[in-house]
């Protein structure tokens, strides 16, 4: 079950087909109308092609990691049943490695 909990305590199951993150007055959006409205604001603002609306995801879970959320407490937030999976979107550069090492006190 995957879950976003607001600041306010309120949370939204997206189990729940009722439940829609995108819509407008009755509208409700499917996942194709976002990820194309996302392609075209990167169009807008001249960013490769190459980026999907599903990198947010990649971002998001790699953000919470480099916050210093537990990773266990990550797979949960991102619904993976395997800390495998959650693995899989967590994108480290160079630079990350280096401020690792350089939190050693020597």
């Amino acid at each position: 079950m995957i879950c976003l909990i607001y600041p306010k305590g309120n949370i939204i199951s997206l189990c729940d087909p009722e439940s829609y993150l995108f819509s407008r007055k009755g509208f409700k959006f499917n996942k194709d109308t976002i990820s194309k409205k996302f392609k075209e604001v990167l169009r807008a603002v001249n960013f490769p092609e190459k980026f999907h609306f599903h990198c947010l995801r990649h971002t998001f879970i790699t953000s919470l990691i480099k916050s210093g959320v537990n990773i266990n407490y990550v797979k949960e937030i991102a619904g993976h049943s395997e800390i495998q999976t959650t693995m899989n979107y967590i994108h480290i550069i160079t630079n990350d490695l280096r401020e690792a090492v350089n939190k050693i006190n020597i």
